[in-house]
């Protein structure tokens, strides 16, 4: 089942991921990315469906996951599975807002109209943005999600998100939190019946 084999994650993290790390495995089907916090104490999961879902994107949810689970209580001294109901509402809206029928495509050009919804990279994250205009100068007009704010931005920080093919989707299927210490799982949530990582193995190549 998916949340033994986190458990088995855990414990190989312990050897092979250092404080503060995020890493990815991916297999044909799915994709996990891990994070571990800047101390050490505990590590975060999610996997999702799609082989292609953004780098960027699932480290941003696994940012917003541990930040929400520190405001809980002092993860060293919680125990095991404790923190699955305070947790559960929180997960899910992070699943909703986190699923996507958007990927990583092809750089902004100014042929592309108003609307179209991209990304803008600014100190190593991405903020989701809608195109307004090709300016002049060469820069691109954005209008951003988050505070309404616009900002004319240079094509090197610009990436367009453009739907998948027809089936496939971006799809989160599973999401755990747990310290490494001790190998304890605090929390998990599927949202795929029997959902299975399958991917310890890569961890010792």
């Amino acid at each position: 089942a998916a949340l033994s084999t986190f458990g088995r994650l855990l414990v190989a993290a312990k050897s092979k991921l250092k404080d503060g790390q995020r890493t990815r495995l991916e297999n044909e089907d799915e994709s996990v990315f891990l994070v571990v916090d800047p101390n050490g104490v505990v590590m975060a999961a999610v996997t999702t469906k799609s082989g292609d879902y953004p780098d960027e994107t699932a480290y941003q949810l696994l940012m917003d996951f541990l930040g929400n689970v520190k405001k809980l209580s002092n993860l060293e001294s919680v125990a095991k599975h404790s923190l699955i109901p305070p947790l559960e509402p929180m997960m899910r809206e992070l699943f909703n807002m986190y699923k996507g029928p958007y990927c990583k495509a092809s750089g902004v050009d100014s042929t592309m109209g108003y609307g179209q919804r991209l990304e803008v990279e600014y100190e190593g994250r991405w903020y989701p943005a809608l195109l307004q205009q090709a300016n002049q100068d060469g820069t691109f007009r954005v209008l951003y999600y988050d505070d309404n704010s616009y900002e004319d931005v240079d094509r090197e920080y610009i990436r367009v998100l453009s739907k998948p093919p027809p089936g496939e989707d971006r799809e989160i299927l599973f999401a755990a939190i747990g310290k490494v210490e001790g190998a304890e799982e605090l929390a998990h949530l599927s949202n795929k019946e029997n959902s299975e990582v399958s991917m310890t193995e890569l961890f010792h190549r």
